[in-house]
């Protein structure tokens, strides 16, 4: 027969033949009715030592389908772990960028609210020194109204006293609210 492309049998005969009785099949027990034990031997050694024993396709099989499945397993096992691997990578990723979108838009609130905080310290700066301004002027022009006042009244000075008759003085408060003149009075 033929063994992984060699002819195995014819050779492995010929070969003990030749080594233990020299060729003559009534004489050895390698074939029939050879008494020949060393050529037994030799023979089955030489057999068992070349020839890879013959293995059945009904017991391959289910040692092949059990190997291929416990394969089959591990290349799923190997994806698997894989494939979570990979989505906790894409998990991962996403969280990154859900943080950094996060950080963005916070940074963003941050900086709109800096601003209009900014923008709003800045109108009531201006408002405050719109007030200052209307105040100082209408300080001025109080003045300047007071100041007519007295001398129309002929009075030099707030303090300054005048006679109106031998006994009794008048001072420019009292002429300001006998007049009713309440701007005069307030300043």
């Amino acid at each position: 027969f033929e063994f992984q492309g060699k002819t195995v049998m014819a050779r492995v005969v010929s070969d003990i033949l030749r080594s233990t009785c020299g060729g003559d099949d009534s004489v050895c027990r390698t074939v029939p009715g050879c008494e020949n034990l060393a050529a037994t031997e030799a023979l089955h050694e030489h057999v068992c030592s070349e020839v890879h024993p013959v293995v059945f396709y009904d017991d391959v099989e289910p040692v092949k389908l059990e190997l291929e499945r416990q394969d089959g397993a591990k290349v799923e096992t190997e994806q698997l772990k894989e494939l979570d691997k990979t989505k906790g990578t894409e998990r991962e990723e996403e969280e990154q960028r859900r943080r950094e979108r996060a950080l963005t838009q916070e940074e963003a609130c941050r900086a709109e609210e800096e601003a209009h905080r900014e923008e709003l310290q800045r109108k009531c700066d201006q408002e405050r020194r719109r007030q200052e301004m209307e105040a100082e002027a209408k300080k001025v022009e109080d003045e300047q109204t007071f100041k007519t006042w007295m001398k129309r009244q002929r009075f030099s000075d707030v303090n300054e006293k005048r006679r109106v008759f031998f006994l009794s003085f008048t001072y420019p408060l009292h002429v300001a609210v006998h007049e009713n003149n309440a701007d005069v009075v307030r300043m």
